[in-house]
C-alpha cells in the first residue's frame, strides 16, 4: 500500500492521545505520506497524555484545504479543546466541503459532531463520547472503523491499525 507525496494534516491540542498520532503518523509516513501539524496556535508545543510533545507547525485558520489530502483528528482530551476553536470547526468544516477525507479516532468525533458534520452519517468513537456523537445526529455503531463518504472514524488505540488501513484505502 503506497500513498507516496499524500499530504496529512494532524490536527491536535494539548492532551491529545499519544499513540492515536505517533502510531498512525509512524504507519502513514512509511506507507509515503508527508504529514504536518496542525492546532490552534502555530509554534506552540501540544502535550500528549503520556507526555509525548509535538510542535504545532500551522494554525488552523491558515491552513488552505489545498495545503493537504487528508484531516486526521487523534483522540484523547485534545478534541475538548479543538471543537471550541473556530478556526478548527471552520477548517473541519472546509474540509468536509471539499470532499476531502477527515479521519477521527476515539474523541475526535466530538470535533466533527461540534462543525455539524454527523447528522445522517453512520460513524463510532470511544464508548464514553458515543451519545453525544448520537446526539449530533450520528448513527452509532460499535466497530473498529467506519466509513461513511469522506468519513472515517475509528473507536480507540486497538482500532489503529484497520484504522490507518482505511485511511491508506482512502487516499490511493
Amino acid at each position: 500500500m503506497n500513498i507516496d507525496g499524500k499530504r496529512i494534516a494532524i490536527l491536535v491540542a494539548d492532551d491529545f492521545e499519544d499513540v492515536e498520532l505517533t502510531d498512525p503518523r509512524e504507519q502513514l509516513v512509511n506507507a509515503g505520506a508527508n504529514t504536518f501539524i496542525v492546532g490552534i496556535e502555530a509554534g506552540t508545543t501540544a502535550e500528549g497524555k503520556h507526555g509525548t510533545t509535538i510542535e504545532v507547525e500551522y494554525p488552523a485558520g491558515k491552513v488552505s484545504v489545498d495545503d493537504f489530502d487528508l484531516l486526521m483528528i487523534p483522540g484523547g482530551q485534545g478534541p475538548e479543546k479543538l471543537r471550541l476553536d473556530d478556526d478548527v470547526l471552520d477548517l473541519v468544516r472546509r474540509t468536509d466541503e471539499a470532499g476531502k477525507p477527515i479521519a477521527a479516532i476515539c474523541h475526535g468525533p466530538l470535533v466533527l459532531a461540534s462543525a455539524g458534520l454527523l447528522d445522517g452519517r453512520r460513524a463510532t468513537s470511544w464508548r464514553g463520547v458515543r451519545d453525544d456523537i448520537a446526539n449530533a445526529g450520528a448513527e452509532t455503531v460499535d466497530q473498529s472503523v467506519v466509513v461513511d463518504g469522506n468519513l472515517i472514524t475509528s473507536r480507540n488505540p486497538d482500532d489503529i491499525p484497520d484504522f490507518v488501513e482505511a485511511i491508506i484505502e482512502k487516499l490511493q
